[in-house]
């Protein structure tokens, strides 16, 4: 179903021409979400960060793979291949260096929810370990070192499913099935994320299925 080029790289034949507005958004993204862990109030709501970056990702990466996709030139196995070159080394470095320094600082139970958290982000299910544990706001997880990856959780099972789907989707209906595909994706997810918000608060901030309208939205810009 997926045809697979060797001549030309996934890179190549879809290069973005750079958008200093983006970085510019990634910035304010990246500082209200720093604000709000250190306690200042400079920028209100900081925890939105998340929220500006996922459609920022959905975005990107959109373009990318439609591009790719209607060119009949994507591979699912380059793409993959491309996100673990890229997210991988620093998870495995960072995850390192916070279970080094985490024996020496804290207690032993403190120690073994850390371990038990590093499982579950080395294979992307931090937001699982998270939303089954505690809550965002819970003191437990302003002092656990690795609650900041259960975003990049979410992201990475976004893009195990979403290339497939738009693939599909532009194999059996072309473009028009890739749109409808999105918008699908993203009234759902909106709708389930406004009905289990309030019954549900854990599951609907730390899982896939009511954050994929975030990256929807970028998808749909």
């Amino acid at each position: 179903m997926l045809m697979v080029t060797q001549k030309m790289s996934l890179d190549h034949i879809a290069r973005l021409r750079y958008r200093p507005e983006i970085d510019g958004l990634r910035a304010l993204a990246v500082l209200s979400v720093i604000f709000l862990h250190a306690g200042v109030s400079v920028i209100p709501g900081g925890f939105t960060g998340v929220d500006i970056f996922y459609v920022i990702s959905g975005f990107l990466i959109t373009k990318i793979i439609v591009a790719s996709v209607q060119r009949n030139q994507f591979s699912l196995s380059g793409f993959y291949a491309r996100r673990i070159k890229r997210i991988l080394p620093a998870v495995f470095v960072m995850l390192l260096a916070v279970i080094v320094f985490g024996y020496f600082i804290l207690t032993p139970d403190k120690y073994l929810n850390l371990a038990e958290s590093a499982i579950y982000t080395s294979v992307f299910l931090a937001n699982v370990w998270f939303a089954k544990t505690t809550g965002y706001f819970d003191e437990f997880t302003r002092i656990s070192p690795l609650v900041h990856m259960w975003s990049l959780a979410v992201e990475e099972q976004f893009y195990l499913i979403f290339p497939v789907l738009l693939a599909s989707m532009n194999f059996l209906w072309g473009s028009k099935g890739i749109r409808v595909s999105i918008i699908v994706l993203f009234v759902t997810s909106l709708l389930l994320s406004i009905f289990l918000t309030s019954r549900y608060p854990n599951f609907s901030f730390y899982l896939l299925p009511t954050r994929a309208w975030e990256l929807s939205a970028g998808a749909l810009l």
